[in-house]
């Protein structure tokens, strides 16, 4: 089962991040705009995992008190480098955020899932393109709105996600969730 530990999103700023979908034109530059009720920040992308391996994790993630947290959103971004396969939006750095993360892929490795180590970079995936990648025009305006910003958000639950994928994309289904901001921060 091909799964993710995301973090759920308050309406308000969905519906922020699919204003700058609105402004980005990404129908006209034949992209794929993520649709809003999909939107989530990954903590941890699992990949394919059998079923008594997720339990496991589950175990260890509903054992675990979590902290709150608020997301402080800011900046545009794309990920493919020159063919742009996919634009962003980021999240301040945060010491409580990157915390978490650490905490979910170690839960994650401790249940035997191979999590590999690179920098964590908390982003949500606005659109995404085919390997032709996105116009040169799609970038500049990409870059346009690089200094985009939102109101800082509380975030009160995390996901474990399964992941169906479609020929319209992925669609996301919650295998459970997990509340934030229970017994304070990280032990």
């Amino acid at each position: 089962m091909r799964a993710f530990v995301a973090l759920d999103l308050p309406d308000t700023l969905r519906i922020a991040l699919s204003a700058v979908q609105d402004r980005l034109g990404i129908d006209k530059a034949g992209g794929r705009a993520v649709d809003e009720d999909q939107m989530h920040l990954t903590l941890v992308f699992l990949d394919d995992q059998p079923e008594f391996v997720l339990a496991d994790l589950h175990g260890e993630l509903d054992r675990t008190r979590w902290p709150a947290l608020t997301l402080d959103p800011r900046g545009l971004g794309t990920f493919g480098g020159d063919r742009v396969t996919s634009v962003w939006a980021g999240v301040a750095p945060d010491p409580v955020l990157a915390a978490l993360q650490a905490k979910v892929a170690q839960a994650a490795r401790g249940a035997g899932i191979d999590v590999p180590r690179r920098r964590f970079v908390p982003h949500v995936t606005l659109a995404r393109f085919g390997a032709q990648g996105a116009p040169g025009p799609f970038n500049a305006g990409v870059a346009a709105l690089s200094g985009w910003s939102a109101p800082p958000v509380a975030v009160d639950r995390m996901a474990l996600m399964r992941s169906h994928l479609g020929k319209g994309g992925s669609v996301y289904e919650v295998l459970a969730d997990y509340p934030l901001g229970e017994d304070g921060p990280l032990g």
